[in-house]
């Protein structure tokens, strides 16, 4: 009974954590395309919440997104977390690799995993570059290499992935291999 409610907490875990992982891929593409004109131009960003409009100054937007990158990616890890957590508590590793093996943008394959993982850490750093060389902001240098750093927190995500699930996931090819 114990490990079935395990199982199942493990299954809705990895779902969790893909969600938080296109989050974070959804907020990192519209960081980047906020951020090719010069968001200082003056223009305005009409958002709608919960059907009501919401005019919103770009360099407020391109806060709030990057924040909920930052946000997402460090609750993927959390998660993903838990998932290695409730993974070793499982005794049946045929059982473990079952459900990692469920199709998910962390557990599809290697090119998915970059896609999910990577790809959002590159367009952040990217449109902190822009940002960053357009001016937009005037903050000292060090507030930008801390925002460099946690731009880098998809890419956390990725390593979290290849250190537990593909191990997992792939264990016959690895004991192959040896």
């Amino acid at each position: 009974m114990a490990n079935k409610q395990i199982s199942e907490n493990l299954r809705d875990t990895i779902k969790q954590a893909e969600r938080y992982t296109l989050l974070a891929l959804s907020s990192a593409v519209v960081f980047a395309a906020l951020s090719l004109p010069n968001p200082g131009a003056g223009d305005v960003v009409n958002w709608k919440l919960l059907g009501v409009p919401l005019p919103v100054a770009p360099q407020l937007a391109l806060v709030v997104l990057y924040f909920v990158y930052v946000g997402s990616c460090l609750l993927a890890e959390n998660m993903l977390i838990h998932v290695r957590d409730l993974a070793d508590r499982l005794e049946d590793r045929e059982e473990v690799r079952a459900i990692l093996s469920c199709p998910t943008i962390l557990t599809v394959s290697p090119i998915g995993r970059l896609f999910g993982t990577v790809l959002p850490a590159a367009l952040v750093v990217f449109g902190l570059i822009k940002v960053h060389l357009q001016g937009v902001y005037e903050l000292p240098s060090w507030a930008w290499w801390v925002g460099y750093g946690f731009a880098f927190s998809g890419a956390l995500v990725y390593l979290r992935v290849r250190r537990f699930v593909v191990p997992n996931l792939y264990a016959e090819r690895e004991r192959n291999e040896t």
